[in-house]
């Protein structure tokens, strides 16, 4: 069977395919299998995503204590936490990061979200909670270096680009740095009236 062979001598192929949601159809003149892409079905929504969801619920009604437990359930299941994505444990240790945060818990959330950052190659939302939470700590060095690796990492992103500068600005006024505060926050002036759009945010976000 000319499908088969080539299919044998091409195994690699047949995992991208796979990968890519590509299974063999008709066999061409030159025998060669011609390709359909189709969609897979669905599963269920993963367990861990569930809790998560309920976890943002209970800490959007300022319900800290229960959005906390509710993340232990991932974290202090071996099998549940070993199934998931490097992703899915960033989204994680982010949002059980931000509720510490907000409990005002903040060595916790400073541990919880330097992890969720190794998780993630660029961890953005990350970076800007870690932000935040060293703001309210007092040690705005750390902030402000925060701050401008966001800058680094989102260098199109407008959004991002114009809370980091604004907060950069702020702080380093307040750390006694006016003039090169007075640069972040001019040029947060000039991205907004480039149609930058938007305020800073509170950092409680998915990026």
């Amino acid at each position: 069977d000319a499908t088969t062979t080539k299919e044998k001598e091409e195994p690699y192929l047949l995992g991208y395919r796979a990968l890519h949601g590509m299974v063999p159809g008709a066999v061409d003149r030159a025998g060669n299998p011609q390709y359909e892409s189709y969609s897979a079905p669905q599963g269920p929504e993963p367990v861990w995503r569930k809790v998560l969801t309920k976890a943002r619920e209970a800490a959007e009604a300022g319900q800290y204590y229960h959005a906390i437990e509710a993340h232990n359930v991932v974290f202090n299941n071996k099998y549940m936490y070993t199934h998931m994505t490097n992703h899915a444990r960033y989204e994680a240790h982010l949002s059980l990061g931000r509720t510490l945060l907000r409990a005002a818990m903040y060595a916790r959330a400073e541990q919880t979200l330097y992890e969720a950052a190794s998780l993630h190659p660029e961890p953005i939302e990350a970076y800007k909670s870690l932000a935040i939470c060293k703001t309210l700590e007092g040690k705005w060095g750390e902030a402000v270096s925060l701050w401008k690796n966001c800058l680094f990492l989102a260098p199109t992103n407008a959004r991002v680009h114009l809370e980091a500068l604004q907060r950069l600005g702020g702080l380093l006024i307040v750390e006694g740095s006016v003039n090169e505060g007075r640069h972040y926050l001019h040029r947060a002036l000039q991205l907004w009236e480039q149609g930058g759009g938007g305020g800073a945010s509170d950092g409680a976000s998915d990026g």
